[in-house]
């Protein structure tokens, strides 16, 4: 019989050894996957059908959809039932995988999938991530061993069968995933999304943490430079921000130093993100930056095809403010500068 001792040092061994194998696989260890809408609707507005069975007892090692018990959850809201898949990546043609082929082929071998024709183990091949007929990954115990219920659930990166998925849904660059830096655009129509606790944590954190650091690089900046960053920012009218030193530090601080939202004329970024790169430039640089922006709002400019030019010639790749700012502030565009300034000084004569 075991000790109590003896008992204490197993458990402790085993979750070391849980510890370890949820750290080879380079995941969170437990990760959300849940749908952006709480409830699934149609373009129409009404509620979807539901579109799959919930399974009462999970048998993945079956060898066809008949063998399994399922039953149908006649409580549960339209919709809320959805079966967990693999997933085609529409836009890189392929498999969607986060991992490589020997995390695949290390999640095969643990879950030992079987041909239901010949009974023999299937495993994944190298080219099994480009082939959309691949046997493996069109295994059906993908398509039915594992259920979201009521729009959410859990899975945890030391289950195979679970870790196979998260790696399959971080993988989709159509699911909105926080842990990784993904186009706005491309997750604009997610239907769902997939997060985990501890990104959701440190995310907040990163979050307060920018918007302290602005606040203190607002609260410590001279009204000269808040000028400039106001007239390279534009939060309101500039005209309107000029001999009000309350209003201006007011308008930066909650339009700019608080505000997470993107906007397109800073190349996605957001006002916040923008603003703390500003408050680190030195005295020069806004200085010029905010010439250019100035040049701008007097109409130096002419946009033609999503591009500005300049006195009938073609700024390349200026398709916003920023991108305004980097082709003058490069040294090679120095007669084109010297083109803003002759404007500035006619303007003002």
């Amino acid at each position: 019989m075991a000790t109590k001792s003896t008992a204490k040092e197993s458990a402790k061994s085993s979750k070391k050894t849980q510890a370890q194998n949820i750290l080879k696989t380079n995941l969170p260890p437990v990760v959300f996957l849940s749908k952006v809408d709480k409830l699934n609707r149609l373009t129409t507005g009404k509620l979807a059908k539901p579109g799959f069975f919930g399974q009462k007892a999970k048998n993945p090692s079956s060898d066809s959809f008949d063998d399994q018990e399922l039953e149908y959850d006649y409580t549960s809201i339209p919709g809320a039932v959805r079966n967990l898949t693999t997933q085609w990546d529409k836009i890189n043609q392929k498999w969607a995988w986060y991992g490589t082929y020997n995390d695949l082929h290390r999640i095969g071998e643990a879950l030992s999938l079987r041909d239901p024709k010949t009974g023999n183990i299937i495993m994944p091949e190298e080219k099994s991530l480009t082939n959309p007929s691949d046997p493996f990954l069109n295994h059906h115990d993908f398509f039915a061993s594992t259920f979201m219920r009521g729009g959410k659930i859990a899975l945890h990166a030391d289950i195979p069968l679970e870790e196979f998925f998260i790696r399959t849904y971080m993988g989709n660059p159509e699911i909105k995933n926080p842990m990784l830096n993904q186009s706005s655009i491309t997750v604009a129509g997610a239907e769902l999304a997939i997060w985990s606790p501890q990104t959701e944590t440190k995310i907040r954190k990163e979050k307060v943490e920018e918007e302290d650091s602005a606040i203190e690089f607002l609260r410590n900046m001279s009204v000269d430079r808040q000028l400039h960053i106001a007239q390279i920012m534009q939060p309101t009218s500039f005209d309107e921000l000029t001999g009000d030193n309350e209003l201006l530090y007011m308008e930066l601080r909650d339009g700019c130093a608080k505000n997470t939202a993107k906007s397109s004329k800073f190349g996605g970024s957001t006002w916040q993100s923008r603003f703390l790169q500003l408050a680190q430039m030195k005295d020069a640089e806004l200085h010029t930056m905010a010439q250019i922006i100035d040049a701008k709002s007097k109409r130096a400019f002419t946009r033609k095809e999503g591009v500005y030019h300049l006195g009938g010639l073609k700024l390349e790749n200026t398709k916003n403010d920023n991108d305004l700012i980097s082709y003058f502030m490069n040294p090679k565009n120095m007669d084109m500068w010297d083109k803003i300034v002759d404007f500035l000084e006619n303007f003002e004569k």
